[in-house]
């Protein structure tokens, strides 16, 4: 056990400052879309690809202690972009439950809707529900979900193109049935353009607890 006087130079920097320096390397300003820096073959496993991310992962290699801060910061401080959920599943687990449960803010799409008889209903075979699903059992420190922009307005649209912008709360009440038992969330984030297909949908997603919605300026504005 070192005195704090014995410790390798790096390690008598106060943690917060050495957090700092964690933060310069590893944290992307942006999100972090792991279909694009994924590595394949699948037999070469989950790794971060700096020509593709300006991030230096090489930092985890220095040493344990040094492996163990960093790794905090990186999966804790990033927001990751979930598109395709196989390769969700395989991030999960080859980064295993430890650095699965330090994930804390995830962008996935949202949920889509179909209609059958008349009867407008979530699908639960979309890759937004089976996100959620995965995120519910693997990631249990979760603080924000976001869905995407386009998944989102794509929704909005549909929905009224069915005339059934009612049918979005379901939506809602499944991500609060499935997230805010957990401590750790604080609430979903809906990315939506500025101008309004539905002002019914707007309307509920507004006004849904939990649920933050961010305007983003369409192409056409």
């Amino acid at each position: 056990m070192y005195g704090r006087e014995n410790l390798p130079g790096f390690f008598r920097i106060p943690r917060e400052i050495r957090d700092q320096i964690y933060e310069e390397l590893l944290v992307h300003s942006g999100c972090i879309f792991l279909d694009v820096i994924w590595s394949r073959p699948a037999s070469l496993g989950f790794t971060f690809n700096n020509r593709l991310l300006p991030i230096s992962p090489e930092i985890l290699r220095l040493n344990r202690r040094v492996h163990q801060e960093a790794t905090e910061v990186l999966y804790g401080k990033n927001q990751f972009q979930i598109e395709n959920v196989n390769n969700f599943t395989r991030f999960l687990g080859d980064i295993g439950p430890a650095n699965s449960a330090l994930l804390r803010h995830l962008i996935i799409p949202f949920p889509y809707f179909k209609e059958d008889g008349g009867v407008v209903a979530v699908r639960t075979d979309s890759v937004g529900m089976r996100a959620i699903d995965l995120i519910q059992s693997k990631c249990q420190n979760i603080v924000v979900l976001e869905t995407c922009l386009f998944s989102s307005n794509l929704v909005e649209s549909k929905l009224d193109t069915l005339g059934h912008p009612e049918a979005v709360n379901q939506a809602l009440d499944l991500f609060m049935d499935k997230f805010c038992a957990m401590p750790s969330f604080r609430h979903l984030r809906v990315n939506l353009f500025d101008k309004p297909v539905s002002l019914v949908f707007r309307d509920i997603v507004n006004n849904h607890k939990r649920v933050i919605v961010v305007t983003n300026m369409s192409s056409s504005g």
